[in-house]
């Protein structure tokens, strides 16, 4: 498994219109013989995306960030993996973070309690 990694659109390095270049930079690790090529890249642009596909001749992971297409999108534009990243850890430290301001600032419960599972649906989840 080859990763290429295309930071330049996750942390925005180069001008815009100098990122598509990454395109370029990574057909030559296009493995051959049904090898897998995985691109992460945090691209919300349908259009760069479907370049990034079709330039790239090889299967495209994208990084769903905010602004995505959806998974249906993105399966239509030929892109062949949706990875979510650090996303839902860091989701789940902002709940922890704001449940914590709520107990010290207010003493009340309602940021844990509001969408909390109940405990069967957790039991559930661990079968």
């Amino acid at each position: 498994m080859i990763n290429a990694r295309t930071d330049v659109y996750l942390r925005g390095f180069g001008a815009p219109e100098t990122r598509l270049g990454c395109r370029d930079r990574a057909r030559p690790c296009v493995p051959r013989r049904g090898s897998r090529l995985r691109l992460r890249a945090g691209v919300t642009s349908a259009d760069t995306i479907r370049s990034l596909v079709e330039g790239i001749g090889g299967p495209v992971n994208i990084l769903a960030v905010k602004g995505s297409p959806s998974i249906a999108q993105l399966e239509a534009l030929g892109v062949a993996r949706v990875s979510v990243g650090s996303g839902p850890h860091r989701a789940t430290l902002a709940l922890t973070r704001d449940i914590a301001r709520e107990l010290k600032d207010h003493g009340t419960y309602d940021r844990f309690t509001t969408h909390a599972l109940r405990h069967d649906e957790t039991n559930e989840l661990m079968r």
